[in-house]
């Protein structure tokens, strides 16, 4: 029979010491790189009117770091779902469609927004009715939901920071 001198024991012990204080080691720095290639492809959508000389754009802006997959979108004035710009237009500002000229973007479901890209959702160039359209913009809503290729989802308002949310909501459009 072999005897053990306390000097193996020792360096056994030492070495599954070490091995476990490894794993433990290489589980959390796989946590924080997880964690980090997460946070390193973050969209962060803005919404903003911006006036300029020239006219009025209502803008849509991933100042993140990674794509925005759109989920869903709503644009309201008061109660009622518009389904176009044109509508909403008319809505807030009380002129017949023939009367404004706009160019608008259509955002729908499964549109990604590159990190640094503004999408412009309308623009207006003759200054009365930019200006007109501006002074009423307040009068519309416009909610987003997005989603980061992690499928982390957020809601977004014209108003306030995007909201974190476990999906979706159903009620918002398929595209706008």
């Amino acid at each position: 029979m072999k005897k053990f001198r306390l000097s193996d024991q020792v360096v056994g012990v030492s070495a599954l010491i070490t091995a476990v204080v490894a794993v433990v080691v290489g589980v959390a720095e796989m946590q924080v790189n997880r964690e980090y290639a997460r946070l390193s492809v973050e969209p962060y959508l803005d919404l903003y009117n911006s006036t300029v000389d020239d006219g009025y754009t209502f803008n849509i802006q991933n100042s993140g770091l990674g794509p925005a997959r759109i989920q869903g979108v709503q644009v309201k004035v008061g109660d009622e779902i518009m389904s176009r710009w044109g509508e909403v237009a008319v809505s807030i500002m009380e002129e017949k469609p023939e009367r404004l000229s706009f160019t608008e973007s259509n955002i729908w479901t499964g549109l990604q927004i590159q990190a640094g890209v503004t999408k412009v959702a309308i623009s207006i160039e003759d200054k009365t009715n930019a200006r007109k359209f501006h002074e009423n913009a307040s009068k519309f809503t416009y909610e987003i939901c997005y989603c980061s290729i992690y499928d982390e989802c957020w809601t977004k308002d014209k108003d306030t920071p995007p909201v974190s949310v476990d999906e979706c909501p159903p009620y918002l459009r398929q595209g706008f």
